[in-house]
């Protein structure tokens, strides 16, 4: 009956919903009509006062008449726009609508023909030209089809004001018909729901007498006896239970089951598991673990046995589980007894054993001992020795494999990749290398030939704790911790080989960026638990459209990305349709429907961007451009960037600033945490803008990048360092100062020989001109990278990997780098002491740094806090606004003087 009632009101919402849309539509289409009769009006008007200004002005000349018609000519033209956007699906208002267009364009020449005639040759000869020209013909055919439209227009308005009528008196009878339908169900709900209760009543009643039969059965087994319901909770106890437990049912009832029945595992004292749930789950009986103590409530301990097992009803559903379980202690004391015999023949045994192999053991003690692998083999490939370890590892089912030759021992895969260094090792060079011989284990070998080159040794030591770090540093910073998506940085490299693939095998490719809408009202409203289901929610649809071959990646809060591989423009679109198509659903959290909606910009490769800067920027505007038009999509247009001339102005301002030197070097200081003192200053560029003022460096850097202007800057920046340096150290005074490389800098030909110029020329001391270098630089092109640096720091000079953590260095890759500093980005700083993720990242830098024996700087320490964290994880360097801003060198000279160290923190 209850089903039908549903399937009743169902069908009926149904009915009304349909009948309440079909009359909102026929609403929706009157008001589009008069919408549509109202611009064909304001055309009109603006028609004639057109009309009317210039005859005006043909008449008296006055450029006012002009200036009004300009004006009108404008407000037509928006309204002609707005009726062939109304009638785009009308196909005779639209072959009115390109007529007029047509008669409306030729009046507009014509005008302009008469007011360039006025300006040149006067009244007389515009009045000659208006006479010669089919004027009154194109007036008179330009208003009849203004009135062909709306005519057009007002017969649709009849038609839809009739429909609508007719759906407003089908909604008033279907209301009818809904309301007596739900008098009808709700008499006879009443008359179920009244039945109902009585038969409860009933089942109550029989509930108690069995209830009644179970207390009695209970109070009369030796066993003690616990029931529970499905939740756990405590339902019945017999007499032996509340002795053992200590607890009165009485008092018990209704408690969870761990507060009464309080067990621990006799070997661990750890809290032992109930198995209740285990019970309900499998539906059989289950025993609890071997050696299980009971803890009585005044603290007394008792072995037991217990068992655990489902109460099913005669309808096969469960709705408890009973625990029987007894005192053991006897039988335990028993146990105990035969066990300690049973220890100290074993004892006597294993005495006997050790003398009989205690030569043995202190032969091989010493390399089984060492924490690593040892092995020696000879010029045949042939092991004459190996330790404990080394067979544990490679060939466990062998007691020694000596005689064996390393391909047998290794296997052919691991052959294969060991070969090639043996062959080395056999030439009398000491070789070392990584591998992974087994899944999740790595090791760093290591074969040094013996000085006859009769063999090598092999030492293997495990690294897997390292590679395991690096492994887990890497996902999270190239990774989003909320979607598992990639994150900017993981999907930025993405881009970049996208960028260097497309070009050398000319394809094109789609970034598309998809802005999640009003996503911070459901975090005010929901909370933020339910702006992260919706996230998740929504990376999963994207994932449902976009193919595995493409990428999709979470850029930054409400941002996501995809990177359409070897696509097409209308591929791109079309892809953009089934997103629309998804992403119009309804999510629903909690059962709440939330209408999500997002905005997509669409940016093609290589017609809207070389650079990933460009495809970021231009991917970017056409969101916005999406949300200005209101519309879900938009391929950006280089019509539409408006950003455009500002840059080419900053540009030349650029150029002129390098020429005039409108430049000033900046510095901010860095304190070591053991000395409390300033190690070194970091020289930041500022310009000195002659109208705007002080301008930051990241507003002109990177289009310094662009335009190609980075290597004066550059060369700016060390000659105003070094010429400092130089004269700090004239008069006593030694402070290093660390400069910034950017990637195009490390492709400059002549970059080392500039470098090497100014300290020759300068004579300043090694280790005073420093060199940061961002981790995305290096590893833009690592090769070339790693020689730049080398070469740079045959120099004398410090290196430092600057905003460490945010690009995608491998950790091994920078045992290879010649520099002595990491700079740990400000973001993980910031957060540290809010995220568990950032404090990881900060932590595992620093572990890993001084384990490659380099030296870490903490980059935007601005807190007490954060300072105090970093002297806890043993930092070695900190920088930021907490010590102080950066300030021109003069004023740098007067803080140093009064800088020193307050307790555990900087005063300036």
């Amino acid at each position: 009956m209850f089903a039908v009632a549903c399937l009743v009101v169902i069908v009926l919402i149904a009915i009304t919903l349909q009948l309440s849309k079909n009359a909102t539509m026929a609403m929706k289409m009157v008001q589009h009509t008069y919408e549509v009769l109202s611009n064909v009006e304001q055309a009109k008007s603006d028609t004639y006062l057109i009309e009317l200004n210039t005859q005006s002005y043909r008449i008296t000349g006055d450029k006012k008449h002009i200036t009004d018609r300009d004006k009108r000519i404008q407000s037509r033209e928006e309204s002609l726009h707005l009726i062939k956007q109304a009638t785009i699906d009308n196909p005779r208002q639209q072959l009115l609508w390109h007529q007029l267009r047509e008669v409306i364009d030729q009046r507009l020449v014509i005008s302009s023909r008469m007011i360039l005639l006025m300006k040149t040759q006067g009244k007389e000869a515009a009045t000659a030209y208006i006479a010669a020209t089919q004027l009154q013909e194109t007036r008179d055919r330009m208003y009849k089809l203004l009135l062909d439209m709306e005519q057009e227009e007002r017969q649709l308005l009849n038609l839809r004001l009739v429909k609508q009528e007719h759906s407003r008196e089908l909604t008033l009878r279907s209301g009818v018909v809904v309301g007596t339908a739900l008098v009808i169900l709700l008499i006879f709900s009443f008359l179920l729901i009244r039945r109902q209760l009585k038969e409860i009543y009933l089942s109550r009643k029989k509930l108690a007498e069995s209830e009644n039969k179970l207390s009695t059965t209970l109070h009369s087994i030796g066993d003690g006896v616990l029931a529970t319901d499905t939740e756990g909770r405590i339902t019945h106890m017999n007499s032996v239970s509340e002795k053992l437990t200590g607890w009165q049912f009485s008092e018990a009832k209704g408690h969870p089951i761990e507060d009464v029945f309080n067990i621990i595992n006799e070997s661990t004292g750890q809290p032992a598991l109930i198995p209740i749930a285990k019970a309900i789950t499998t539906r059989k009986v289950q025993n609890l673990e071997d050696h299980t103590i009971l803890i009585q409530r005044n603290g007394n301990m008792y072995p037991i046995a217990d068992s655990a097992a489902p109460i099913i009803d005669l309808s096969g559903n469960i709705s408890g589980v009973v625990l029987v379980f007894r005192d053991v202690t006897l039988e335990r004391q028993a146990e105990k007894s035969i066990q300690e015999q049973n220890d100290q023949l074993e004892k006597k045994i294993q005495e006997r054993t050790f003398e009989l192999h205690a030569s043995e053991e202190k032969l091989r003690s010493v390399t089984d001992n060492v924490p690593a692998l040892i092995a020696y083999v000879d010029a045949s490939e042939r092991y004459i020795y190996a330790n404990q370890k080394y067979l544990n590892q490679f060939a466990p089912e062998y007691k020694s494999i000596e005689g064996l030759t390393v391909s047998e021992v290794l296997g052919n895969d691991r052959y294969a990749i060991a070969a090639p260094n043996i062959v080395q090792a056999l030439l009398g060079k000491s070789v070392s290398y990584d591998w992974q011989p087994f899944p999740n284990v790595w090791q760093m070998v290591s074969y040094v030939p013996t000085v006859d080159v009769h063999g090598y040794y092999v030492l293997i030591s495990d690294i897997t704790d390292r590679k395991l770090a690096e492994l887990a540093l890497h996902k999270i910073t190239h990774f989003d911790a909320l979607t598992g998506l990639p994150n900017e940085t993981q999907f930025t490299q993405l881009l970049i080989e996208a960028i260097e693939s497309s070009m050398t095998l000319d394809q094109s490719f789609s970034l598309l960026q998809i802005n999640i809408e009003k996503l911070s009202e459901i975090n005010d409203a929901l909370g933020f638990g339910r702006g992260d289901q919706v996230l998740k929610e929504f990376a999963n649809r994207l994932k449902f459209v976009v193919k595995d071959s493409d990428c999709i990646a979470r850029l930054r809060g409400d941002e996501f990305a995809i990177l359409l591989k070897n696509s097409s423009s209308a591929e791109t679109v079309n892809l953009a349709n089934q997103l629309e198509n998804v992403l119009v659903q309804p999510i629903f959290i909690s059962n709440i429907p939330l209408d999500i909606s997002a905005k997509i910009g669409i940016a093609i490769f290589p017609e809207h961007g070389l650079t990933t800067h460009d495809l970021y920027r231009h991917v970017d505007l056409a969101v916005r451009l999406a949300k200005k038009k209101g519309a879900r999509y938009f391929v950006f247009d280089h019509n539409q960037d408006s950003d455009k001339p500002h840059r080419s102005a900053l540009a030349a301002e650029l150029r002129h600033a390098i020429d005039h030197t409108e430049f000033e070097l900046y510095l901010q200081p860095k304190v070591a945490f053991d000395t409390g003192q300033v190690c070194s200053v970091e020289g930041l560029i500022r310009w000195n803008h002659p109208e705007r003022g002080l301008i930051p460096p990241y507003e002109f850097i990177t289009l310094a990048e662009q335009i190609g202007l980075i290597k004066p800057l550059t060369q700016w920046v060390m000659n105003t360092a070094v010429q400092l340096i130089h004269d700090w150290e004239r008069n006593g005074f030694i402070m290093p100062i660390a400069i910034n490389l950017s990637a195009r800098n490390l492709h400059e030909i002549d970059l080392v020989e500039r470098i090497h110029h100014l300290r020759t020329r300068w004579s300043i001391g090694t280790g005073l001109l420093e060199i940061e270098v961002t981790e995305s630089s290096i590893m833009d092109d690592a090769q070339q990278a790693l020689k730049v640096l080398q070469l740079i720091r045959e120099e004398g000079i410090d290196l430092s990997i600057d905003d460490f953590g945010t690009g995608y260095s491998s950790l091994s890759y920078l045992q290879r780098l010649p520099i002595q500093f990491l700079k740990i980005d400000q973001s993980f700083v910031s957060a540290m002491l809010t995220s568990k993720e950032s404090l990881m990242i900060v932590k595992s830098t620093i572990d890993l740094a001084h384990d490659l024996g380099k030296k870490v700087v903490a980059e935007g320490v601005e807190t007490q806090a954060q300072w105090n964290k970093l002297s806890e994880l043993d930092c070695d360097i900190a920088q930021g606004y907490f010590i102080a801003k950066p300030m021109p060198v003069d004023v740098f000279l007067n803080w140093i003087k009064d800088f020193k160290l307050t307790g555990t923190s900087p005063q300036g």
